[in-house]
């Protein structure tokens, strides 16, 4: 039995729990889903020691029907998606396949495996809506330049949007960030990452949405490419913001 997954069931759907929980009001509050299993071992479950108290809290204060819906539409969401990626012979990652499974059910239930990749679905969804909508009102064309140029480019750039994704930044662990999106004058995408605690976020923001900005890429621009959405766009691991 050790091998076969425990399944824990809510009251609500798990996906507008953590829906809820990437909104302003409530993402810089604890995660309800937290605490010690009777085994000892961390789990992120909405209580502790579920297997002893099993009439405890199976759903979140605050939950809405807005949050019910868009957790809805985001099942629809990749329920289409891993379907036609699935008609299309695309081989399916591993994150992909626990994703289907649990989708599959359809139901409020979860097993504590799932309870990570169900916390990052909506950021997974905002981000793949957002980069499904640029792709289309910009220059989705490569620039046909050397991908490793020597750097030394001046760019001027234009704020699109952002959301928030875990990544690494060079050797670093994963890190809370937020994904800032720009357009060139050519019209191409410039990708700038940067942490979400950074110190002079709210600066940066500041700059950003006052107009365009100049920057001075020290080192080269690298042309990349999303082959799952056909997104090319560009970044730079070495720049400097310069004066207007």
């Amino acid at each position: 039995m050790a091998d076969y997954p425990i399944f824990h069931e809510l009251d609500d759907d798990p996906i507008a729990i953590a829906y809820m929980y990437t909104q302003p009001k409530w993402k810089h509050t604890s995660f309800p889903w937290g605490g010690f299993g009777n085994t000892g071992r961390a789990l992120l479950g909405p209580i502790s020691d579920w297997e002893d108290h099993p009439g405890l809290l199976k759903t979140a204060e605050g939950l809405t029907d807005e949050h019910r819906s868009k957790a809805r539409q985001i099942r629809d969401y990749y329920c289409n998606k891993l379907m036609l990626a699935a008609l299309k012979d695309h081989k399916m990652s591993q994150f992909r396949q626990d994703l289907w499974t649990f989708l599959q059910r359809d139901d409020n239930q979860y097993s504590t495996e799932e309870l990570g990749m169900i916390k990052r679905l909506p950021l997974f969804y905002a981000e793949d809506q957002f980069l499904e909508k640029i792709r289309v009102d910009y220059n989705n064309t490569p620039r046909n330049k050397a991908k490793d140029n020597p750097g030394g480019e001046y760019l001027t750039l234009t704020y699109i949007g952002s959301f928030e994704k875990r990544t690494r930044l060079t050797f670093s662990k994963m890190r809370n960030c937020v994904s800032y999106w720009f357009h060139d004058e050519d019209d191409r995408l410039f990708n700038i990452i940067l942490e979400e605690y950074n110190p002079f976020r709210d600066i940066w923001s500041n700059i950003i949405q006052e107009g365009p900005i100049d920057i001075n890429c020290i080192g080269p621009v690298r042309e990349n490419y999303r082959s799952v959405i056909d997104l090319h766009y560009l970044d730079s691991g070495n720049w400097i913001l310069e004066s207007r």
